[in-house]
């Protein structure tokens, strides 16, 4: 992955650095990149070298957004640190009471502004506050695998209220999820899975995964792993210490393999808008194999 900034000139006579021969005879590359809009690019390279064997080589350029200038040239640890200091800079907190009206609208169904899209089950259902007994506030991310400062009292602002990990749900079904990390599944919606995980269903895999993965960016002690005894040990819950949440493996796979939709580019929009703080997952998962597989 090759990244630069929105409006950058894009040096194409650098692309032999991902060629495996020492030396490059020629080259032809195919493909555009627009680099006034931010996006995500593909350009195939094609090289000879002074024995004449060839290969095609896919490069894709990643022009990011002023917000991200910062991340260009990062992968790995380095990019994991950056986007925290990006997210975590000039962030307007909410108070966890509050989130109960900005849900009504971030999480509105776009096919009826009066319901709200509910995470797992996709209900659509009257989006109006009532006490929680329609829909109330499912942290992604559960709640008692945050650490000690995890206070969810209304008046609170902290990292209970972070709206990015905040979805509507039906009461019923958040219930049933209880604290469970994820795991594989299938099917619209299969609840728990065999591993003690729970599966979130089909259509919401991929929001799941972008979602957890921006909170281990924007919090230092949330962690991702596949580390069953530490997902099962619900003794590191409350500690100041590391917390965990899970599968990262299977995250990975749930990012690639449910795209980014409407609904949560305009999601992250509004939310960006409320607390002045974006989900980078969501404007560029290729971010997820650039930190974990880099």
């Amino acid at each position: 992955m090759y990244s630069v900034s929105v409006g950058a000139t894009i040096d194409e006579s650098g692309y032999d650095i991902y060629s495996s021969f020492d030396t490059v005879a020629f080259s032809d590359v195919t493909g555009s990149v627009n680099s006034s809009i931010p996006g995500t690019y593909t350009q195939s390279y094609y090289v000879e070298d002074g024995n004449g064997n060839n290969e095609t080589i896919i490069i894709k350029v990643l022009v990011l957004s002023a917000y991200y200038e910062s991340a260009v040239g990062l992968y790995g640890e380095a990019l994991q640190q950056e986007l925290h200091n990006i997210v975590s800079f000039d962030v307007n907190g909410v108070s966890y009471g509050d989130d109960r009206y900005y849900l009504e609208d971030v999480d509105a169904d776009p096919n009826n502004s009066s319901n709200i899209y509910t995470i797992y089950d996709g209900y659509s259902i009257n989006a109006a506050w009532d006490g929680g007994s329609t829909w109330n506030r499912e942290h992604v991310w559960c709640n008692s695998r945050m650490g000690l400062d995890s206070s969810v009292d209304n008046g609170d602002i902290g990292i209970a209220s972070d709206l990015h990990n905040l979805r509507a749900a039906n009461p019923v079904t958040n219930s049933t999820r209880s604290n469970d990390f994820y795991s594989d599944g299938s099917g619209a919606w299969t609840g728990s899975t065999a591993d003690g995980g729970f599966y979130p269903g089909d259509d919401h895999i991929g929001d799941v995964a972008r979602i957890l993965f921006y909170m281990s960016v924007r919090y230092d002690n949330l962690i991702l792993t596949d580390d069953l005894a530490l997902l099962n040990d619900s003794s590191l819950n409350y500690t100041s210490q590391g917390v965990y949440m899970g599968l990262l493996s299977v995250l990975i796979d749930w990012n690639d393999e449910d795209q980014v939709d409407d609904f949560e580019m305009n999601r992250n929009d509004a939310i960006y808008g409320i607390q002045n703080n974006r989900n980078p997952f969501i404007d560029y998962p290729c971010f997820v194999s650039m930190i974990y597989q880099a």
